[in-house]
Order: C-alpha cells, then sequence, then structure tokens
C-alpha cells in the first residue's frame, strides 16, 4: 500500500486508470472516534497492470 499525492501526476495517473479498468481484489474499512471527532477509512486495493510494474518497480501485480 502507498499514499500518493497529487505531485506524482503520472503515478496518480496510472492508479487511477488502473482503478477504472478493474475489480478492487480486497477492501479494508475503518472507523474510529478521537476527540470529539469522527474518522472513517476506506480503502480498496487492486493489482497493478504489466504496463504500471514496468513503469513502477516494486509494484505488485496478480
Amino acid at each position: 500500500m502507498i499514499k500518493v499525492k497529487g505531485n506524482q501526476r503520472k503515478l496518480l495517473s496510472d492508479i487511477k486508470q488502473t482503478a477504472a479498468k478493474g475489480t478492487a481484489a480486497g477492501h479494508w474499512q475503518e472507523s474510529e472516534r478521537s476527540r470529539g471527532r469522527e474518522v472513517h477509512r476506506t480503502l480498496d486495493l487492486f493489482a497493478a497492470s504489466a504496463e504500471a510494474r514496468a513503469r513502477w518497480p516494486g509494484a505488485l501485480g496478480n
């Protein structure tokens, strides 16, 4: 899992394309309440395409 910032435009674009084309391989969700604030986090996991793995070494595929 990686967090991608907006200044990584090409990587972020590749991730968005992968998510738009495929079905999530996994899903994770958590909620937390702290100091009067409620936070919900959701994560969908996608396998990296062959193209993405070639461009971004270390990305996990199928």
